[in-house]
């Protein structure tokens, strides 16, 4: 949130804070970057929940005393008026994996639509929605996903799980070898567990439990999606109501000989499948190994080109989950042709957002007598 002017010192070739940039007092919290340096200015690019990205100017004057100016201003008031600015929680896992019983804390955000009359007034059903990386970050900038998503009628959850880049390189490295597919999905059910909560139920009265709590993510948030949804509670039900993997891993084995990206794989496995001590635990942290397990909707994204999760480990898993003895488990499935990993295409990206609208609405929502998606309406 903050920029600061270094400068190396003449004696000890050490990097030391010169000044802080005042930024804050017109530009806002958000991300900041550097673009110029003056001799008593600095141009920076600032984005925000709320804000695509601009330039900015911050400016000695001849008293000392900073001032901001913008200098582009190129988010359309249609758009900006959509998006949502979040609240920032942190949450502890009590259960968290090779901490020694040390608790962990999870940055998260919370979007949600505001409160008001109307729609607004509406029960938000809680879905926990995950980044991919896993080495990346939901910072405090422009994401109109959670916006949208939020405003379909969801408290969206998004935690900086473990393996999340800003915590420092021990809460980054914890998601590597034997912490891969369980440090962070451990951290993922900690967060269920605080929607589940008091606390949360406090922070937002509008909280609606009655159909339990979605998960959905793209890429390695695809692949926490699909680890989720093969949990279960004591009782035997899933942990999760209704899950959406789009570009998620699902067999370690096909990922590891087939992905474009092999050496970023190879650390985050901590070896080669190949080898006996890695094997066991990449097949432990397959989903393909617990697909028959599943016992709760699934809709399955993915594009048939990714070389980076390839796409050639999707079909088995499809066919495994769909052969789930349980009766509350269904899948549905869609392969977008020509698509890579980012299933970038307009029609591509029109198509997932309205089955993801459609797949939550069906299965996190109350239904009523109105809105509730159905097929041909009958006149009486």
């Amino acid at each position: 949130d903050d920029l600061f002017e270094l400068e190396l010192s003449d004696t000890d070739s050490k990097l030391k804070a010169k000044r802080a940039v005042n930024t804050k007092d017109d530009s806002g919290k958000g991300c900041k970057i550097p673009v110029a340096i003056g001799e008593d200015s600095i141009i920076y690019h600032h984005r925000s929940p709320i804000e695509s990205g601009d330039l900015w100017k911050s400016s000695d004057s001849n008293n000392n005393v900073a001032s901001t100016k913008r200098l582009t201003k190129t988010m359309p008031l249609s758009l900006q008026r959509k998006l949502l600015v979040p609240e920032e929680v942190t949450i502890f896992n009590n259960e968290a994996p090779l901490r020694d019983g040390e608790k962990l804390p999870i940055h998260a955000q919370i979007f949600t639509p505001p409160k008001g009359d109307g729609d607004n007034s509406r029960p938000l059903q809680p879905l926990l929605w995950l980044h991919g990386g896993p080495m990346a970050q939901y910072s405090f900038d422009c994401n109109p996903l959670l916006s949208w998503l939020a405003s379909c009628g969801y408290l969206v959850m998004v935690p900086n799980f473990s393996g999340s880049t800003g915590n420092g390189l021990e809460f980054m490295n914890r998601v590597l070898a034997e912490g891969c597919g369980v440090t962070d999905l451990s951290d993922c059910l900690a967060c269920a567990t605080y929607l589940q909560s008091d606390e949360a139920q406090a922070r937002e009265p509008r909280l609606d439990l009655s159909r339990g709590i979605a998960v959905g993510g793209h890429s390695w948030g695809g692949y926490l999606a699909f680890m989720c949804m093969l949990q279960q509670q004591k009782n035997g039900e899933s942990v999760f109501s209704c899950g959406i993997a789009a570009a998620g891993i699902t067999d370690w084995f096909v990922q590891q000989r087939h992905t474009e990206v092999r050496y970023y794989d190879y650390a985050l496995m901590g070896g080669w499948v190949y080898d006996k001590t890695i094997a066991a635990r990449a097949r432990d942290v397959s989903p393909i190994s617990k697909a028959t397990e599943l016992r709760a909707p699934l809709l399955v994204l993915h594009g048939d080109q990714d070389i980076d999760v390839p796409f050639q480990q999707i079909p088995p898993f499809v066919e495994a989950a769909k052969r789930s003895p349980h009766p509350g488990a269904s899948v549905e499935y869609q392969a977008y042709k020509g698509e890579g990993h980012g299933m970038a295409g307009t029609e591509t990206q029109v198509d997932y957002l309205k089955r993801v609208k459609t797949f939550l609405r069906i299965n996190l929502k109350p239904w009523d007598f109105t809105d509730n998606p159905h097929g041909e309406v009958t006149a009486y």
